[in-house]
């Protein structure tokens, strides 16, 4: 049980006496820079900031403010702190500036972790910066710095590792330290170092393994992909399918068929996307991925092959994977192909999982019904 009177208590002003009550009262400022629409910002407003914990810790450390950065002076804050996800954790000291920064939801303790660590001047966010500005050419302190950006969604952090390499051998990255650059930093398929990475891809292989070196190029990839299909365009996926196939020379079919999977799908091509998606099941996809794709057969799909075939991936993984969502993904299935009977038996087993796992089954119960409509017919 939680109370908002026994939470944080958030001092509500302008920004301007934001500072001035930090400088008086000798604090640092605690920003929650939300949006209205964000569910992790929701959440921790819900569940974590009235927590008597988390107020007794906050409440007399900081001045907590909650500023939604979608109005008001949340605006020019937002522009002005370089917020670009949310929940955004600031916490400021009354000059104005940033001393440590967080993205993302919190539970109550890690929470009040992070609001010991931004008071500690030996870990906290400007510290590391301070410690990168005395010396850039450390590769120690130029790591940890371009860390503490990225995890703050600050894409400055290219610019520090791209300042830090330039000059030096490319030779250098073919290290324990060059590879951990590259595994952490390296997200731009036109990069130095990602195209370093492809030509001494063997090599990097007997260093750290075939394995992470597979990941990290995949990683890249499927990152690429995802910006291309954002812009909705021919072009820009004809594009990257042509990178695809510079960096996968040898068997380039599964990427390819990804980016098809992801453009039909933002257009909802859905004969495409059924087609493409049978192309890129493999025995090691994640159940979660392959429940997903599942679903949007069930949805959008009514080729009955290709529902077949689908229901023929989702038995196989279940064997493998006896949960909730993925049987009752099946017995969905096993009624949009009219095997109905094979479909009302395994939505009561769905059921059964649901209850063991404490999970919602409400979609399932409306499912029976239409099963069981369907069979009086």
């Amino acid at each position: 049980m939680v109370s908002a009177q026994d939470g944080i208590q958030f001092f509500e002003g302008t920004w301007a006496e934001t500072l001035a009550k930090a400088k008086s009262e000798n604090r640092l400022i605690f920003m929650d820079a939300y949006a209205v629409w964000c569910g992790p910002c929701k959440q921790m407003s819900a569940k974590v900031f009235p927590e008597k914990m988390v107020g007794d810790f906050y409440n007399s450390n900081f001045i907590p403010v909650k500023i939604d950065m979608e109005k008001g002076e949340g605006l020019a804050l937002a522009k002005l702190y370089n917020v670009r996800a949310y929940p955004t954790l600031l916490y400021i000291n009354w000059n104005g500036e940033v001393v440590h920064r967080a993205v993302g939801g919190r539970q109550a303790e890690p929470f009040i972790e992070l609001g010991k660590v931004a008071m500690d001047d030996t870990r906290n966010f400007r510290s590391v910066e301070q410690a990168y500005l005395r010396n850039p050419d450390d590769v120690t302190t130029m790591i940890a710095y371009a860390t503490a950006l990225k995890d703050g969604y600050d894409r400055s952090y290219t610019q520090v590792v791209s300042k830090y390499l330039e000059g030096k051998p490319k030779e250098l990255l073919l290290s324990e330290t060059g590879w951990n650059i590259i595994a952490e930093f390296a997200e731009d398929p036109d990069s130095p170092e990602f195209q370093y990475l492809l030509l001494k891809r063997d090599s990097f292989s007997k260093l750290v393994g075939q394995e992470e070196v597979d990941l990290k190029i995949s990683e890249v990839t499927e990152l690429m992909i995802n910006q291309a299909v954002r812009k909705n365009t021919r072009e820009a996926v004809d594009g990257v399918k042509q990178k695809i196939r510079t960096i996968y020379p040898q068997d380039p079919s599964y990427y390819l068929a990804l980016t098809e999977v992801q453009y039909a799908r933002r257009n909802s091509d859905w004969p495409t996307y059924a087609t493409e998606v049978l192309k890129i099941i493999r025995p090691d996809i994640s159940s979660r991925l392959l429940n997903n794709y599942a679903w949007d057969f069930y949805q959008h799909v009514d080729n009955q092959t290709q529902l077949q075939a689908m229901t023929k991936h989702v038995a196989a993984a279940l064997k493998i994977s006896d949960e909730y969502a993925l049987h009752d993904t099946y017995a969905a299935l096993l009624f949009k192909t009219k095997n109905h009977k094979a479909a009302l038996k395994e939505a009561r087993a769905a059921i059964e999982l649901a209850k063991k796992e404490g999970a919602p089954y409400d979609e399932t119960l409306e499912l029976i019904e239409e099963i069981e409509k369907a069979v009086k017919k």
